[in-house]
């Protein structure tokens, strides 16, 4: 059976979006085993499929907390700091407009395409936004910012660069400001260890991709064997560094001058939202919804 719905925002362009990120990553990102041309090409297909948990499973905390800090003098700016697409924007303006302010959105990136899919989103939206193609730890703000928000980043980093990063948002934001973040805690497994999927649980995901193709097979651009394939290529070649227990995740912020306001895993509906898709990577795990503030 397929996952949840992958988004419950409103004009959720998956359909529209996935040829133009397909597109873009063979226009921007590099190829071979470092690159990230197949991922950032077939996001928005896993997406439309519902193959993966991703941030939708989490629109209900966004779009409530953003809508909640939304303020026209305290926090207008905006840093998305690392995305695959364009969902934070999207989260980021759907509740602003809620709040009923206009905010003001940088968007910062290694890879040139998940940039240009957000400007995309931006001009269908009809706002516009700035970008930046920069590693997060040499980013230098022109203003300090109000806000920080990201999906299911510190999980792909090293415990260095992890590190790096609360350095980096605790020096771009104001005092008082925000980070709102969500992260996997992988419990048991080794802290800012690598782990992968086992060839059984690639072969599961590469036949679920495959069923799940086939049923959107008349909404898709693709062949369903051609997802299907990149599925297995995505499984193969993924690698995680989640936190092994919550006490690290907690600390991480707590060592790098953040209080946290909030830290929960959301109970048990937002455990139903984001049961595994498979491959599970062995552990039992929940994402942690995360509001620090910038001491």
């Amino acid at each position: 059976m397929p996952l949840l719905p992958d988004s419950f925002l409103p004009d959720e362009p998956l359909r529209e979006s996935a040829p133009v990120a397909y597109r873009l990553a063979h226009q921007h990102c590099p190829t071979g085993a470092d690159g990230c041309r197949d991922y950032h090409a077939m996001w928005q297909y896993f997406r439309q499929i519902g193959l993966l948990t991703t941030i939708g499973t989490n629109t209900d905390f966004l779009v409530a907390t953003l809508r909640g800090l939304a303020d026209a003098d305290s926090c207008r700016r905006v840093l998305i700091s690392a995305t695959a697409d364009y969902g934070m924007l999207a989260h980021v303006l759907h509740a602003y407009r809620l709040a009923g302010v206009e905010p003001e959105v940088t968007v910062v990136d290694m890879c040139e395409t998940p940039l240009a899919l957000n400007r995309w989103y931006a001009e269908r939206a009809g706002v516009t936004i700035r970008t930046c193609r920069a590693n997060l730890l040499e980013f230098r703000a022109d203003a300090p910012f109000d806000l920080v928000c990201t999906h299911s980043f510190l999980g792909r980093l090293t415990q260095e660069v992890r590190a790096g990063a609360l350095d980096k948002w605790h020096e771009v934001l104001r005092p008082g400001g925000h980070v709102v973040t969500v992260a996997r805690v992988r419990y048991g497994a080794p802290d800012g260890g690598v782990t992968r999927y086992e060839p059984a649980e690639i072969v599961e995901f590469r036949d679920r991709a495959l069923a799940l193709a086939r049923a959107k097979e008349h909404e898709l651009d693709l062949p369903a064997e051609a997802i299907a394939d990149a599925a297995e290529h995505y499984a193969v070649s993924k690698r995680s560094r989640g936190f092994g227990s919550t006490g690290m995740l907690r600390a991480l912020f707590e060592d790098h001058g953040f209080a946290l306001e909030r830290f929960d895993s959301g109970g048990e509906e937002e455990r139903r939202r984001d049961r595994p898709s498979c491959p599970t990577l062995g552990w039992k795990s929940e994402r942690f919804r995360i509001v620090a503030v910038r001491r």
